[in-house]
């Protein structure tokens, strides 16, 4: 589950093309009620720890006192919440296995095989990515590999509508951040979204800028944010290459 379009539209291109069938929920609460209510079990559940409203882990503790069998669900974490201190709560909490953001392909395969074995004949509910990597410097403006894995795996068509889903939400937070530095109104949220479809979707430098916003005071995130705009585009025309 995720509460972000375009990191859903890429989990689940991801899942497709690897033979699985999915079914995607907004938040923590929809992945609940949709586990709780299947016909039968699903065979994994990919889950985001950091959501609005019910997070990952409280999504996993209420599926784990759900009635037997819904309750037995493997699970998967999609963040990088999934290393340091987290790890231990993660595990508490019921998770069975990680996969780090930016996502890989061939890493989100092998955790599901590690839980499920080969590609899943059911439905999984299935979340991308909004929780943040570790901070890495402002450097190279497409973080290459993860451009051409995701790109490779969702095949040409799909891969332009990511891009083009890309850029639209992406405009939208960069627009929604700009106009609440301008209001002296909250901002980190809309940088936190920022960050998570960019490094998803490979355009680096715009989520490690957008990283750098988060974590910023008002006044430096101002001076941050003048840069958002060009760097987008740049990003966009980059990723609109062909692969």
């Amino acid at each position: 589950m995720d509460d972000n379009a375009v990191n859903r539209d890429i989990v689940r291109g991801l899942l497709v093309r690897g033979g699985h069938s999915v079914v995607t929920a907004v938040d923590g609460d929809e992945a609940v009620r949709t586990v709780e209510r299947s016909e039968e079990p699903f065979d994994v559940v990919l889950m985001d720890i950091q959501m609005p409203g019910m997070d990952g882990l409280t999504a996993i503790r209420l599926i784990r006192v759900l009635p037997a069998p819904h309750n037995g669900v493997p699970v998967v974490a999609l963040t990088a919440h999934a290393s340091g201190s987290s790890r231990p709560e993660c595990m508490a909490a019921g998770m069975n296995g990680f996969v780090p953001k930016p996502l890989r392909p061939a890493a989100l395969d092998a955790a599901i095989r590690a839980v499920v074995g080969s590609p899943a004949s059911k439905a999984a509910p299935t979340v991308a990515a909004e929780a943040a990597p570790e901070i890495v410097p402002v450097a190279d403006l497409l973080d290459r590999e993860q451009v051409d894995s995701v790109a490779e795996a969702l095949g040409p068509e799909s891969w332009s509508e990511a891009v083009q889903g890309f850029s639209r939400t992406a405009q939208e937070q960069v627009a929604r951040i700009s106009s609440a530095l301008a209001a002296g109104e909250e901002y980190r949220r809309a940088a936190h979204t920022l960050k998570g479809v960019s490094w998803n979707v490979g355009a680096k430098r715009l989520g490690d800028l957008a990283l750098a916003l988060e974590k910023a005071p008002p006044d430096e995130a101002l001076a941050l944010a003048g840069s958002l705009e060009g760097v987008l585009k740049d990003s966009v025309e980059a990723l609109s290459e062909p692969q």
